[in-house]
Formats: C-alpha cells, structure tokens, sequence
C-alpha cells in the first residue's frame, strides 16, 4: 500500500470527484479515499479496488445521510453491514450478500459453517438446560443471577424482532469462589445456553488457565492467547486461577497474555464469552491493578461453600451416577465427618472435590472388603458401608 499514489480527481464541471489512493499503474481508484457525485455531494467514503467498491465502506444518499456501511465486494455490500432509510433511521443490521439480507452462513465460510452446524444439532432445548440448572445441589443465589443474564439476553432479542433498540451487554464474567464449588460446571452451563440462544454460534467451552496463555519467550505469549481464543470462538473461554495470569510488575509475559486477550474479546465481542474464575480476594485484587479487565468484567458470581446436608447430597449423587449407595450408618457417619471437615476448612476446602475422593478411596476399600467376604451378591456389590468410609480415614488418605 505504500506504493499507492494520493491524487485528486476532478469533474468538467470543476467539482471534486475523488480524493485518496489509486493503484500506480492503472490510476484506478484504489486503496482508501472519498467518491464524490458530480453535482458535488457525497457518495462513498472507504476502500476501493481498481475501480470498486472493495473492503470497509460507507455510501450516502444524495441528501448526505448516510445509506448503508459494512463490508463491500464488487460495488456491493457483501458481508456484515447496515442499512439506513433516508431520513437516517436503521433499517437493517446483520449479514448482507449481494446487497441482500443473508445469513452469516451464506457470506463466510461453508466448511466451518457446517461444523457449526454440527455443533448446533447437539445442543439440547433451552427448557432441558434450565432444568439441569435447578438440578445443581446448592446454588440458589448462583441460579438466580444466571436466571436473571439470561432473562435480559431474551428480552433483547425480543426488542430486536420489535425493531427497538437493544443494549450492548457484556456476558464476560468473574467467577469467584473456593475448589469445587461448581464453578467450571456451571460455566460450561452457561456456554450450553447460550449456543442454545443464538448468543454464541456454537455454544462449546474452552478451559485453559496461566500455563495455556502465557510463554516463556519474548513474543510467544500473543501467539498462544491468539490460538486458544480461536479455539473458543463461537462459545465460551475459561481461564482458571485467571489471577495467576499476572505474577507481578515485572510480569512481562503475563502483561502481554493480558494486553492480547483484551484486544481479542473486542475484536471477537460479537461471539465470544470470556469467563474467568478463582480465590475472591486475589481476583478482586487482580482487577484492581488491570483496568482495562475491569473495564470488561462487570459481572461477579460468588459461588459459596457447600454445607454438611450438600456434600451428603453430592455424595449421594456420585453414588447413584455410578451404580452404588451408601447405607443408613455411611450416611450418617459422612454428615459428622462433613461437619468436622467444614469446622477446620481452611481457604482451599475442597467442598465437592472432598465428596468425591472420599468416594473413590471408599469403593477400594469396598472392593477388598467384598473379596475377603466372598461376597458377590448385587446388594454387596452396590452398597458403601461405614466401614469403607472409616478405613479412608484411618488410613489418612483424606486431609480433612
């Protein structure tokens, strides 16, 4: 583009007909300038090549209003744009080809749009999500807030269809809370639903944390951010223990991850979640010190701890989703020691994590138990006694 030649074209009638670039062998409008109508108005300011309407670009009505502006292939709106009547009012936004409303899958390309596709054909009903939130043991206030983004995001696209205007929200998120509190689960709901509501085209996640975005070479760290934002986009970007991501001010690695990712969700805004989770304190901390990711993460869920009664319950879920129960006696005697455990719990209290390493320290006990028993009834095979979950402790395999 340095090689482009900026002239000034002129009618016979004396008024301006271009300003900007032309190619500099065939002095063909090309490159960015301003089109002029030879009665002088404004027809057309963006990107030209050889000749046409090529690239980024706005045309005009005669009466200086703007008429459409988006993205141009051959003198004609091809791609993402918008359409104005003339007294200035939108009256379309969304994909265009030919000058025509379109769908997105009609303008880019078909190969990846049938993955979308794909993808798309596994998502279950709105109605089937929702219910498997309320399903999560524990969590009213955390399902109350995600009620809540996801009634605003429906009554948007409500006005949209009324043809009023919408808002700009911001779905990325801060997760905050302590291991195994349902964080990266519920994360993964909120991607399912809204691929399920058209938010996002794919509606997948993808976990990654420090280790997946930052480098260890000077110039690396934009490379790898870049590659894993791709991979997410159309669905949701999680970034675990996301306050790790920058260790200090001598962090130049970090800063960098920071500096592209920020750069990547406004270029992407349109079809990309970022949610990022941790400890409350050092993510609070983190943003403090980054404006610019303050700037961006406006929404905070705080999962809390499970209770006694919840981690029974979780417990009790492990057990059934894989084909077992615990008696009477285990049930009682996990209630104490989840009570115990809650009583001595320290920052990094494992909450659901506990629940199922307790669980699978206990079918191994259960499993020498029933050979040295000899038995092999279905009763036998399915059930957890106290005995089981007293050898796990015993044997200090649990740090309660």
């Amino acid at each position: 583009m340095s090689d482009l030649e900026r002239v000034q074209f002129f009618y016979d009638n004396g008024n301006i007909e271009y300003v900007g670039t032309v190619h500099p062998v065939t002095q063909q409008f090309h490159g960015k300038g301003v089109l002029f109508a030879e009665e002088g108005h404004l027809l057309y300011v963006g990107e030209f090549a050889e000749g046409d309407f090529e690239g980024e670009g706005t045309a005009y009505f005669p009466n200086g209003i703007k008429f459409s502006e988006g993205t141009w292939v051959d003198n004609k709106l091809h791609g993402k744009g918008r359409v104005y009547d003339e007294q200035g009012k939108l009256g379309y936004e969304g994909y265009l080809k030919d000058n025509r409303p379109c769908a997105r899958r009609d303008v880019e390309n078909p190969e990846e749009w049938a993955k979308v596709e794909d993808v798309k054909a596994s998502h279950k009903a709105l109605e089937t999500l929702m219910e498997e939130l309320d399903a999560f043991i524990g969590l009213g206030a955390v399902k109350k807030e995600i009620k809540s983004l996801i009634n605003l995001v429906k009554v948007q696209k409500i006005r949209r269809e009324h043809d009023l205007p919408e808002l700009s929200i911001s779905l990325h998120m801060v997760l905050t809370g302590n291991p195994g509190t349902g964080k990266t689960t519920i994360a993964r709901q909120i991607a399912s639903i809204l691929g399920t509501l058209g938010v996002l085209s794919k509606g997948h996640m993808v976990e990654t944390d420090r280790s997946g975005l930052v480098a260890g070479f000077v110039g690396q760290t934009g490379i790898k951010v870049t590659d894993i934002v791709d991979e997410a986009t159309g669905g949701v970007l999680f970034i675990d223990e996301a306050y790790a991501l920058v260790k200090d001010d001598r962090d130049q690695y970090g800063e960098e991850a920071i500096a592209t990712l920020l750069k990547l969700m406004e270029d992407r805004r349109d079809d990309l979640v970022v949610i990022m989770a941790g400890y409350q304190k050092e993510m609070n901390a983190m943003l403090q010190v980054n404006p610019g990711l303050a700037s961006r993460f406006n929404r905070f869920i705080d999962f809390p701890d499970y209770n006694a009664n919840e981690l029974l319950s979780i417990s009790d879920l492990i057990c059934k989703q894989s084909g077992y129960v615990l008696d009477d006696n285990a049930r009682q005697f996990l209630t104490k020691v989840y009570n115990i455990a809650i009583s001595r719990k320290k920052k990094n209290f494992a909450n659901g994590r506990l629940a199922r390493n307790l669980f699978e320290r206990a079918i191994i006990h259960q499993s020498n138990r029933i050979i040295s028993e000899n038995a092999n009834s279905e009763l036998a095979l399915t059930t957890i006694q106290v005995e089981d979950i007293k050898a796990v402790l015993k044997n200090k395999e649990i740090q309660l």
